[in-house]
């Protein structure tokens, strides 16, 4: 009778142990999925750099520039004036860095969301 109940209890610790390494096993990946996503995320937006030399042209020409060269899609309503002329010249900069300069000094404002470059009107204020 001995005999089957340390069998038993062999067989109870050898399962939970199997369990154990599973869980920890699945819970090693989520993590290292996890971390991949949010670090490959956040590197397109550091990374994304442009060459633009544009002199005197619709600011919806240097946006349309902007698209070719990367992935990034503007989105803008008509309050937006993107028939303001304006120069820029620009060599392996960032597009954040470009924008930060198209749109200082005006009443428009951007905000970058994975591919996507919303504008809009600054909030008065």
């Amino acid at each position: 009778m001995k005999k089957n109940a340390l069998s038993w209890d062999y067989y109870t610790r050898k399962t939970r142990f199997k369990q154990i390494l599973r869980i920890m096993r699945i819970t090693t990946v989520l993590l290292f999925v996890t971390i991949f996503f949010a670090s490959a995320e956040e590197s397109y937006a550091q990374n994304a750099r442009v060459n633009i030399s544009k002199s005197n042209v619709a600011l919806s020409e240097i946006l349309d520039e902007i698209e070719s060269q990367t992935d990034y899609l503007f989105l803008y309503n008509n309050q937006v004036d993107v028939n303001r002329r304006l120069s820029v010249k620009a060599k392996q900069k960032p597009v954040s860095q470009v924008l930060n300069n198209i749109f200082d000094n005006t009443d428009t404002q951007f905000s970058m969301e994975g591919t996507h470059i919303v504008l809009s009107k600054k909030a008065c204020g």
